[in-house]
């Protein structure tokens, strides 16, 4: 039986206080099907409410930016964000996120990890970069603990 040697996640430190939500609704964008499908899976059975998109552009459907007295708000709690999709990378559809004042917590994934992954991450305030392939248990951990659950 051959095992995968999963690489340690990069967490980002963040000023964020930890969000407290009962259910929190995360958007999975990402242009591998299958992928997108298994990980909206997992979070469900976990207990999360899961929204789905196949790149930049299909994920500007399921984010309404709203101001409230808290500031630019959206519905998603956080976004799971491939950075190599075609028509509007992840890169940009992090970018116009920030561009809207929109502080939705961003963890990014991608199969190419390399310094300018983890740089684009942190500049663009993402609170965690996962490199494919990852274990979906220590992402669980992750969103866990960040939303105090």
């Amino acid at each position: 039986m051959e095992f995968l040697d999963y690489a340690s996640p990069e967490i980002f430190p963040t000023d964020r206080p930890r969000r407290h939500v009962a259910t929190p609704n995360v958007l999975v964008v990402d242009d591998d099907t299958a992928f997108r499908e298994l990980l909206v899976e997992f979070l469900w059975e976990a207990g999360y409410r899961v929204q789905a998109a196949c790149d930049g552009l299909d994920a500007f459907r399921h984010v309404d930016p709203r101001i409230e007295d808290e500031g630019v708000v959206s519905d998603i709690d956080l976004v799971l964000l491939d950075m190599s999709m075609p028509r509007m990378t992840g890169l940009q559809f992090a970018a116009h996120l920030r561009a809207w004042s929109l502080t939705t917590p961003v963890i990014t994934m991608t199969a190419f990890p390399g310094s300018a992954f983890y740089r684009n991450s942190w500049e663009l305030g993402c609170v965690a970069a996962f490199a494919k392939p990852f274990s979906f248990v220590n992402l669980l951990a992750f969103a866990d603990d960040f939303f105090d659950r």
